[in-house]
């Protein structure tokens, strides 16, 4: 096993990201220090494989030193992650191995996570949309990290503890199996009725005040219906689809006690959006 993926030998952060991206191709991005939280916003556009901005993404300016940012991995693009989930009553594990031993997967590039939990990538064919999912469509403890999602890199520490890779085989092809099980055509485009124009400064500034001094804060038991309608709410200022969540995220770390995560979060958004009844933009300031 290399010295990446037994989580030695590799001095800094930095040296990690750059080992990723030169090894796999995969398009990175940052997570804040000590967390599984995307720094910044619009990270599925500025993910990178350039290892030169990695470089710089991963440098402080100021000193030349390594900056301490996790990895972010962008997934659905050429890869998807099966993600194992062994806590809280969860055993994907189980799921796992009857997967393997019906040969409906093949064993593959495999990330232990700090948790327990597993981190399975595989390769995507070409022209194929895989969706997230969260344990509907493997079961129960196991979650599908497609279009737009992301996991921890390997290399990546909580608490003092290492994403490690235990399985350092390129990732293989989806089976067939597993590309019907998950796939899905292309979402259509659904033509929706805008008022004004979408993403105007004075509308997004809107949307923000209103989550940050109306939107109430969010408990556990009122979140899935409260994301959905206060992501609705943040529609009607004349918002698109990627501005309510970047919106939405910050919303969800200062009000919901605890936050969700990102991808169950960025699900209650497309839904919010998918499934609207009124012109988006309803409340749009028109000149």
């Amino acid at each position: 096993m290399s010295d990446f993926a037994n989580g030695a030998g590799l001095p800094d952060m930095r040296t990690r990201a750059l080992a990723l991206v030169q090894r796999n191709g995969w398009r990175i991005f940052r997570l804040h220090p000590n967390s599984k939280k995307p720094f910044g916003t619009g990270w599925p556009e500025t993910a990178t494989n350039d290892p030169e901005k990695v470089r710089r993404l991963w440098t402080n300016p100021l000193t030349g030193d390594s900056e301490d940012y996790n990895i972010g991995v962008l997934t659905g693009e050429t890869i998807v992650a099966i993600d194992e989930d062994n806590k809280n009553g969860l055993n994907g594990a189980a799921i796992m191995a009857k997967l393997f031993e019906e040969r409906k997967l093949q064993p593959t590039f495999t990330v232990q996570t700090p948790s327990g939990g597993k981190h399975h990538i595989y390769r995507i064919p070409d022209g194929v949309h895989i969706p997230n999912d969260q344990g509907k469509r493997l079961g129960l403890g196991i979650d599908v990290r497609g279009v737009h999602g992301l996991v921890v890199g390997p290399g990546s520490i909580i608490n003092g503890r290492t994403y490690k890779v235990i399985d350092d085989r390129p990732p293989e092809a989806m089976t067939d199996w597993l590309v019907e099980k998950l796939r899905a055509p292309p979402p259509p485009v659904k033509t929706l009725a805008v008022v004004g124009e979408l993403d105007r400064p004075e509308s997004i500034e809107r949307a923000k005040t209103y989550l940050e001094t109306r939107a109430p804060t969010l408990h556990v038991g009122e979140r899935d219906a409260g994301l959905f309608r206060e992501a609705a709410k943040v529609f009607d200022f004349g918002v698109s689809e990627m501005t309510a969540l970047e919106l939405m995220e910050e919303y969800n770390e200062a009000k919901d006690e605890p936050p969700v995560p990102l991808e169950d979060l960025q699900e209650k958004v497309e839904n919010a959006w998918k499934h609207r009844q009124k012109p988006v933009g309803i409340d749009n300031v028109i000149d």
